[in-house]
């Protein structure tokens, strides 16, 4: 299957969603799904919004080995730092916000938007409402941690 064709066949929902029991990626390696959810995240925030719940939600059946290289090999490995740490931090996991240590960037980073500029105002915003995480990672965003947290709260209660 394409990345094109894979990439359509989920939604923010499917990925908050989604439990070790469901089946609704067909089979398709997790690690392949979060991989294209990571590269969506960046133009689709309720992406970004749910990948913390993913991400706890399969902390225990992911190829952690296997997905941080190929992050890394995608250059995705700060996105899936940021994330992984944040639910980790969200669900009062330490040892999933472990699990991505070795991504961890060393020295200052040369902070970049997340999400594409929308004008001065925006990156006004987004200087304002970055998390302290995504700042780690080198990311800025117009996404303040609250909205993260009411939905990584939101759908862990549904479980």
């Amino acid at each position: 299957m394409n990345s094109d064709t894979q990439s359509e066949r989920f939604s923010a929902a499917d990925l908050a969603f989604w439990r070790p029991s469901s089946d609704c990626f067909a089979g398709e390696k997790l690690e392949d799904i979060v991989l294209h959810a990571l590269s969506r995240s960046h133009s689709e925030p309720s992406i970004l919004r749910v990948l913390p719940i993913l991400l706890s939600n399969a902390a225990e059946i992911l190829d952690w080995k296997r997905l941080c290289e190929e992050a890394e090999k995608r250059s995705l490995g700060a996105e899936l730092g940021f994330i992984t740490q944040l639910a980790g931090a969200l669900g009062g996991d330490a040892r999933l916000a472990s699990r991505v240590d070795s991504l961890v960037p060393a020295g200052r980073l040369n902070l970049r938007p997340y999400f594409p500029s929308r004008g001065a105002y925006s990156e006004r915003l987004a200087a304002e409402r970055t998390p302290p995480l995504a700042r780690k990672w080198g990311f800025l965003m117009n996404m303040e941690e609250e909205v993260f947290r009411s939905a990584f709260e939101k759908h862990r209660a549904a479980i």
